[in-house]
């Protein structure tokens, strides 16, 4: 099968036991797929983040918090010395 047989939707017969069978094989993987993947898990009843996911974005927001201040310091000392220097 090419690119073009792919494309067009001639390619399988509707009276053919097999291509029915692949096309019905290709459809249970594609939803088995999905509907074991995080593609479902904000839908899903009862799901919780695993424990260390949300002790990075603890970590993570505690970082970016720690950089917001210091820089604001920075900033501060920085004006503050060059207003002494004048």
């Amino acid at each position: 099968m090419t690119l073009i047989d792919a494309i067009n939707p001639d390619w399988c017969n509707e009276n053919d036991i097999a291509d029915l069978t692949i096309l019905r094989k290709c459809i249970k993987n594609i939803l088995y797929t999905v509907s074991n993947s995080n593609a479902l898990n904000g839908e899903v009843d009862h799901y919780t983040f695993a424990w260390w996911k949300i002790l990075i974005i603890i970590l993570d927001c505690i970082v970016v918090a720690g950089i917001g201040i210091w820089g604001f310091f920075a900033v501060r000392e920085y004006k503050k010395s060059q207003k002494e220097t004048r």
